[in-house]
């Protein structure tokens, strides 16, 4: 029998409480005509992999995943292993007017087994109910046990649909250029439907000031509840003007609405970590990370909660995973280098700073690494560099600097500065912070934590409850 975990609880080898099964949907192909539908093919598998996230006990990979192997010749055992997945939900869609046929196939990605497949040869009014027929047939081939009946897509105008995901297609894209017609799409599709919620969400990312506000409130008046426009709220209620509280209550109802949606999952984690709640932070990054492990963002996200948690090994095998999805992006070599600081290894540090890109970060984990090297000249040379060209926008990170480097007066000077700025909330986590514990001992410390709300008691009496799904 094959060697995955639904085997293995079907034989008695593992028997859970609650049977999970790891499922993957890659992007359909477009065997079009004129093969300019790719848009409505991922838009096809991307409906699909959100109905099936929300089956209890199917643990599903996230889209940016799943799609990275889009127009890659890669066996299905392969994407398994990097997935880590048991089943893969493979297919294709040919559009021809009005006319679509789509034809799926579920796998056993160990074996690259077929286990089901079906072609669906209808009109494109009958999309919606495709997706409901695969996403029923699947929990079936799985033997999943539903407490109720399987989610169902969400039926719209057709017409307006197809306008939608290409609209989609051009965000995911980011190419900005492409937005204004992107916009052009939505507008047609809400001629056509005008209560079109995901539609108008969509519209939403195109647009700046009172125009997103307009729209933030037609959403809000068609879908009181939608969590979507909860999480994004919510990130401009703490990140404008410190409202955290109001930030939480609503995270917290997005989550009671779908505990599943990605925004809310990882909006919730960036409020814990802002908040201090590491561990939170960290239950709802791993979350994140096992459902996406292609993602650079969740990855890097993870090992930057691990490292402020003082879990630094864990950090440092984030760290490399982030790297190796990315090695430009996000400052991920400097965070590295901090963390190789943390764990003695100036060495490794070093060798991380120096191929940094961004300048900022290079100097500054060139001055600490220096230090700890006994260079005492470059490191002052660095360290003088960082601040004339950060005194005035980087408070935070020249703190750190002079934290590492014991000279707890100039740390306190930058930690006041940073504390009345808008974006004091970028301290969460400080009492636990590896590049502070010099610090610990100056009768300063305690009182300046309790100042922002980062005392252990503070931090803890702060409600706050948003957890992964079960």
């Amino acid at each position: 029998m094959p060697d995955c975990l639904f085997c293995k609880m079907v034989t008695g080898e593992i028997k859970p409480d609650v049977v999970y099964e790891d499922d993957a949907v890659l992007a359909f192909r477009d065997l079009s005509p004129e093969g300019d539908q790719a848009y409505f093919c991922d838009g096809i598998a991307e409906d699909l992999l959100n109905l099936l996230t929300r089956i209890p006990g199917l643990r599903v990979t996230s889209r940016s995943s799943a799609f990275s192997f889009k127009g890659k010749d890669v066996p299905i055992p392969t994407i398994a292993d990097q997935l880590n997945v048991a089943h893969i939900l493979d297919g294709s869609v040919r559009r021809a007017g009005d006319r679509v046929r789509i034809a799926v196939q579920l796998v056993d990605a160990r074996t690259d087994a077929q286990l089901w497949s079906q072609t669906f040869d209808r009109t494109l009014d009958d999309v919606f109910a495709i997706q409901d027929e695969v996403t029923a047939e699947v929990a079936r081939q799985l033997r999943l046990e539903l407490l109720g009946a399987p989610p169902k897509a969400k039926p719209v105008d057709p017409q307006a649909y197809a306008l939608y995901l290409q609209a989609r297609q051009i965000m995911l894209l980011y190419v900005e250029a492409d937005y204004p017609r992107a916009v052009g799409l939505l507008d047609e599709a809400l001629k056509i439907d005008p209560d079109y919620v995901d539609a108008l969400l969509l519209l939403g990312f195109f647009q700046d000031g009172p125009e997103s506000e307009q729209t933030a409130g037609r959403v809000r008046a068609l879908d009181p509840d939608n969590p979507t426009l909860k999480a994004i709220t919510a990130t401009e209620q703490w990140t404008s003007d410190g409202g955290l509280a109001g930030a939480a209550r609503l995270l917290e109802e997005a989550a009671a609405t779908d505990p599943y949606e990605p925004l809310v999952l990882f909006n919730s984690a960036r409020l814990a970590d802002a908040l201090g709640k590491t561990d939170l932070a960290i239950r709802l990054g791993e979350y994140i990370a096992e459902r996406d492990p292609l993602f650079f963002w969740a990855q890097l996200n993870l090992a930057g909660q691990y490292f402020i948690a003082g879990r630094i090994d864990e950090a440092l095998a984030r760290f490399e995973l982030a790297k190796n999805l990315n090695a430009s992006a996000g400052g991920v070599r400097w965070k590295m280098g901090l963390a190789r600081l943390v764990a003695g290894d100036a060495e490794g540090a070093l060798a991380e700073f120096e191929k940094e890109k961004e300048q900022v970060y290079r100097l500054h984990g060139l001055a600490l690494a220096y230090h700890d090297l006994g260079r005492e000249q470059a490191s002052r040379e660095a360290l003088n560099e960082l601040v004339e060209k950060e005194r005035e926008v980087w408070p935070y990170g020249l703190a750190r600097a002079y934290a590492w480097l014991g000279d707890a007066d100039e740390t306190f000077r930058y930690l006041e500065e940073k504390k009345a700025r808008p974006d004091a909330l970028q301290m969460g986590g400080l009492a636990t912070h590896p590049m502070f514990r010099k610090l610990h001992d100056d009768p300063r410390w305690l009182p300046f934590l309790e100042s922002i709300g980062q005392t252990p008691e503070q931090v803890a009496a702060f409600r706050f409850d948003v957890e992964p799904p079960g």
